[in-house]
C-alpha cells in the first residue's frame, strides 16, 4: 500500500504535502471568511482534519471519506437487497474502518456480504485498494 493516499508511506508522505497547503488556506480563512466551515475531502482526511482543527485552531471543519457511504450503495445490491432495510456500524477512519450489516430485526447480515464479495460481486471495495486474494480462504474457515 505504499502509493495509497490514505493509509501507509503514502498516506504519511501525502499528508506531509498536504497539511502545509491547508494550513495556508486555514490562514486566508481566518482574514477572509472566519465565520465559514472548512469541509476537507483532502486525502489523507483524518490527518489533514485533524491538523487543520489541531494545529490551525480552526474547530469549524468536518472531514469526509466517501468509503464508508459507497459501501452503504454498494453492500445491499450486492445481497439483492435495498440501502433502506440495512443497518450499517462502522468504526475506525475513513480507508481503516471495519464495519458491519444488520437487518432492521438485528440479525447480523454482514458474513453474507463477505460471501458475495469473495464470489467477486461489487461491494464498493474502492479500485485503488488491492484485492487480497488470500481473504477468501481466511474467511470461509471463520463460520
Amino acid at each position: 500500500m505504499q502509493g495509497q493516499e490514505t493509509n501507509g508511506a503514502g498516506g504519511i508522505f501525502k499528508a506531509l504535502r498536504t497539511i502545509p497547503v491547508i494550513l495556508e488556506i486555514v490562514e486566508d480563512m481566518k482574514e477572509v471568511c472566519p465565520d465559514a466551515w472548512l469541509i476537507n475531502f483532502t486525502n489523507p482526511s483524518g490527518m489533514v482534519t485533524e491538523a487543520v482543527i489541531k494545529y490551525g485552531n480552526w474547530k469549524k471543519c468536518i472531514g469526509l471519506c466517501n468509503v464508508p457511504v459507497i459501501a452503504m450503495m454498494k453492500e445491499p445490491g450486492a445481497i439483492g437487497r435495498q440501502a433502506n432495510e440495512l443497518i450499517h456500524q462502522f468504526v475506525g477512519l475513513n480507508h481503516f474502518h471495519w464495519h458491519k450489516v444488520y437487518e432492521k430485526d438485528g440479525t447480523d447480515i454482514t458474513s453474507q456480504i463477505i460471501k458475495e464479495m469473495i464470489q467477486g460481486k461489487d461491494v464498493g471495495l474502492p479500485a485503488n485498494i488491492d484485492n487480497v486474494p488470500f481473504l477468501g480462504n481466511r474467511l470461509s474457515r471463520c463460520r
